[in-house]
């Protein structure tokens, strides 16, 4: 089966501009102002056929969408939470330093890009492109376990690396079962939104 360039494109274009890759060093308020949005046009740009051959209304009538989608949501909030006790436990009760926070606060468009850019960029990197890559040649399991690895790994945040890798499995879980990508990244969306009201709230 031929690999599909524009997926090829978009991986590329993660690993430059989105993910762990150079402009994680070169982030200012122009990268971080743009780049993300270029990105994210990019992508939808390069996956403009198979956006207007699907069948969404398909998609929103399949009440199956729906339960896998509270699934996944409701699961990743209590992964979130056992991560936030387990690293209070071990670090003693001190919060550790994690960037995005730090990013959040620095840039008035973080939130909107940890919201609503972020989650379609990395579910079509993560889910629709890395994990049937690997499901094809390992199986469901294995290609599910080093897709949310690399998800995990790629936030760059040690201390959320357990609940990043459980929420991944449940993304993997809830795409396979739903059959379309608009399920994991609606969950994402949400997990993110709620992350970011939580740290609002928290913040002093």
């Amino acid at each position: 089966m031929p690999v599909n360039r524009n997926y090829i494109y978009i991986l590329i274009l993660f690993v430059l501009f989105v993910g762990p890759g150079p402009i994680a060093l070169f982030i200012n308020r122009y990268t971080a102002a743009f780049v993300p949005l270029l990105s994210l046009m990019a992508v939808v740009y390069l996956l403009r056929r198979e956006m207007a051959a699907a069948d969404w209304n398909a998609v929103l009538k399949d009440k199956a969408n729906y339960r896998w989608t509270w699934f996944a949501i409701k699961y990743g909030i209590i992964a979130h939470a056992a991560n936030t006790v387990l690293m209070s436990l071990l670090l003693g009760g001190q919060n550790p330093e994690v960037r995005m926070d730090d990013l959040l606060g620095e840039y008035l468009i973080m939130p909107f890009v940890v919201i609503a850019v972020a989650p379609v960029i990395e579910e079509i990197v993560y889910r629709k492109i890395l994990f049937p890559f690997f499901e094809k040649k390992t199986g469901f399991w294995i290609g599910a376990l080093l897709s949310s690895a690399l998800f995990a790994l790629g936030h760059l945040d040690p201390a959320r690396i357990p609940a990043y890798f459980a929420v991944g499995l449940l993304l993997c879980f809830a795409y396979k079962k739903s059959g379309t990508i608009a399920v994991p990244i609606f969950v994402h969306i949400t997990l993110n939104l709620l992350s970011v009201i939580a740290r609002t709230i928290a913040a002093p």
